[in-house]
C-alpha cells in the first residue's frame, strides 16, 4: 500500500516508512493540525478481512489508550478510511532495546536497572487497570534519545477487567514466555514481571535466558530448565542482582515480584535519578578492536556549547542536543542547526548528538549520518560515542567546529 504522501482522517500526513511488523506497517507523519510528530501504525491490507486480527489491532489502541504513562508509548488517535485499519502513536526518536543489546552487548548493571524501573513502572499503570501485555520483551521497549524507555505494542495484552482471569493459550515470544503462558494456563501481572526479568538477564549478560534448537524446546526451559545466574557470564555482578534477577523469574507466580515491589528492590540497588542516555556503542575516537573506558569529568558544567568558523555559538543546554539541519518531510528541527554555517549542506539532518552521561560529555554520529565526523582530526564510527573534553576539535561534515565548556 503506498500512503506516503497521504493525509489519514484530513490530519496526518505520511512522510515516510519506518518497518514493518506482523500486523502492520509503521509511517513517520505529522499531526497538521498540531504540528506533531506522529507514528502511524496501518494494518497490512491481507488481514482487513481477518476478524481475529483487527479485533487484535482495535483492542491494542483501547488499552494503550486506558494507560497514560511516561513509559507507555501513548495512543493519540486511531479509525478506519476506506481499505484502512490505523492507530496514531506518538513518535519515539531512539531505538528498540533490542537493537541497543545487538549493537553494545551487555549494559552496565546501572543502565539495565534503570531500564527494568522503567518498564516495571509502565507494569505498575498497566495492573492498576488490570491489564497484562503477554509480550514484554526487548523489541517491544523503545529507548529515545535521552534514555527515557517506554513499552510498547499491546497487540496480544488482555484486559482481566473484561475477560476474567482466566484468559489462557500460549501466546507471547518464547525467548520471554512466563512458564504459565508456556503452559497455557491463567496469568496476571506477574507472567509481565517474568518476561521484564528475562528481558533484564538478556541486558546484563548480551544473551538470552535459554537457547534451543525450536520455540518448543525453549519453552520447556523456562517451564522446568535452573534459572541461570548473571554472574555466570558476568563475573562483576554482585549477589543481589542475581538474586533480584532470580526472584523475577521465579517458576512460580507467587514466588515473584509484584511492579512496586519490584520497583522498590531496584531503588534499593540503584537509587533513581534521570534517565541514563542510552550508547548503542562506547569507545574512543580512532579505535579499533574494544572499546576502551571513557575519562571521567570532574564534574557536571553548567553548560556547553560548540563554537563555529565564523563565531557562532550555539549552546548545548539540555541532557541530548541533535546535531544537524531541519528535515524538510517531518519538520523536525535540531537543537544545534547548522544550516547557517559555511559547509553547512554537508552535514546531514540527524548529523550527530551531544550529550552528559554518567559524568561526561559524549558525542555520537548518528547511525545514519551521510558525512563522517570528527574529533580532534580522528573519524568517529557512526554509533560509537567518544568523550569530549573542553576545547576540542570536531567537524560535522564539512563544519569544523570548538567544543567549549562554560562552569
Amino acid at each position: 500500500m503506498d500512503v506516503i504522501g497521504k493525509i489519514i482522517k484530513g490530519r496526518y500526513q505520511i512522510y515516510d516508512h519506518v518497518g514493518d511488523g506482523a500486523v502492520a506497517s509503521v509511517y513517520v507523519g505529522r499531526d497538521v493540525n498540531t504540528n506533531r510528530i506522529v507514528a502511524v501504525k496501518i494494518i497490512h491490507p491481507h488481514l482487513l478481512a481477518d476478524g481475529k486480527f483487527l479485533g487484535c489491532f482495535e483492542r491494542e489502541a483501547r488499552l494503550m489508550q486506558q494507560i497514560r504513562s511516561e513509559h507507555v508509548v501513548q495512543v493519540w488517535d486511531c479509525g478506519t478510511e476506506p481499505d484502512m485499519h490505523y492507530i496514531v502513536l506518538e513518535f519515539v526518536q531512539g531505538w528498540s532495546l533490542a537493537k541497543i543489546i545487538k549493537m553494545r552487548g551487555s549494559l552496565p548493571i546501572e543502565e539495565g536497572l534503570d531500564i527494568a524501573r522503567q518498564i516495571a513502572s509502565a507494569l505498575q499503570q498497566a495492573e492498576a487497570r488490570q491489564i497484562v501485555h503477554r509480550d514484554v520483551k526487548p523489541a517491544n521497549i523503545l529507548v529515545d534519545y535521552a534514555g527515557c524507555a517506554k513499552l510498547t505494542d499491546f497487540g496480544i495484552a488482555r484486559s482481566l477487567m473484561h475477560t476474567g482471569t482466566s484468559s489462557t493459550g500460549v501466546l507471547g515470544t518464547p525467548n520471554y514466555i512466563s512458564p504459565e503462558q508456556a503452559d497455557g494456563l491463567t496469568v496476571d501481572i506477574r507472567a509481565d514481571i517474568y518476561s521484564l526479568g528475562a528481558t533484564l538477564y538478556e541486558m546484563l549478560t548480551g544473551d538470552i535466558l535459554y537457547s534451543g534448537d525450536s520455540p518448543i524446546g525453549v519453552m520447556m526451559k523456562h517451564l522446568r530448565a535452573p534459572i541461570p545466574k548473571v554472574s555466570e557470564k558476568q563475573e562483576a555482578v554482585p549477589p543481589a542482582i542475581d538474586a533480584l534477577v532470580a526472584r523475577c523469574l521465579a517458576k512460580k507466580p507467587a514466588e515473584r515480584f509484584l511492579p512496586t515491589e519490584l520497583i522498590a528492590a531496584i531503588d534499593v540497588l540503584s537509587p533513581p535519578r534521570a534517565s541514563i542516555a542510552t550508547q548503542p556503542y562506547v569507545g574512543t575516537a580512532g579505535a579499533a578492536g574494544k572499546p576502551t573506558p571513557l575519562p571521567q569529568l570532574p564534574g557536571r558544567p553548567q553548560r556547553a556549547r560548540l563554537i563555529g568558523p565564523a563565531g557562532h555559538e550555539y549552546g548545548v543546554l539540555g541532557p541530548v542536543a541533535l546535531v544537524g539541519r531541519p528535515d524538510e518531510r517531518t519538520g523536525a528541527v535540531p537543537e544545534v542547526d547548522l544550516t547557517r554555517e559555511a559547509g553547512g549542506t554537508t552535514v546531514s539532518r540527524r548529523h550527530a548528538r551531544v550529550r552528559f552521561a554518567d559524568g561526561r560529555w559524549l558525542l555520537e554520529p548518528d547511525p545514519m549520518a551521510n558525512n563522517p565526523t570528527f574529533v580532534n582530526g580522528k573519524q568517529v564510527a557512526k554509533g560509537a560515542p567518544v568523550s569530549l573534553q573542553d576545547g576540542d576539535s570536531v567537524q560535522f561534515g564539512a563544519v569544523k567546529m570548538t567544543f567549549q565548556l562554560i562552569e
